[in-house]
């Protein structure tokens, strides 16, 4: 069984929290090696934001975020915070992560990339 496969309803921070442990999510975070590397100003965007954006199996880059206007193009670094709840499996390769995220993409069934 899939880790993702356990949870079929969204995923809270809270339930991550008690689902995983920090050292277990940062195993899930992987480096992309072939991605592209971006300059500009840091920024953060929120898992339930993207969640509301996203489909079901969607890849989440900083050029589908551009693409959406969920960020501004002068943007280039993005790091992903937990906020709310997950409900689908996401693929997301970006820049950083705060570990309760993580842990809400994985539990889903998602990826983490960290991007360069």
């Amino acid at each position: 069984m899939e880790i993702g496969q356990k949870f079929v309803h969204p995923v809270s921070v809270r339930e991550a929290d008690r689902a995983m442990s920090d050292e277990v999510a940062a195993t899930f975070i992987q480096d992309d090696v072939d991605g592209k590397v971006h300059e500009g100003k840091k920024g953060i965007i929120n898992i339930d934001v993207i969640g509301k954006a996203f489909n079901d199996g969607d890849t989440v880059d900083i050029e589908a975020l551009w693409e959406k206007k969920l960020i501004p193009l002068n943007v280039g670094y993005v790091k992903v915070l937990a906020r709310g709840a997950l409900d689908k499996k996401l693929n997301v390769d970006l820049q950083d992560y705060s570990i309760q995220a993580v842990k809400m993409i994985a539990l889903k069934g998602g990826t983490v990339k960290k991007a360069k």
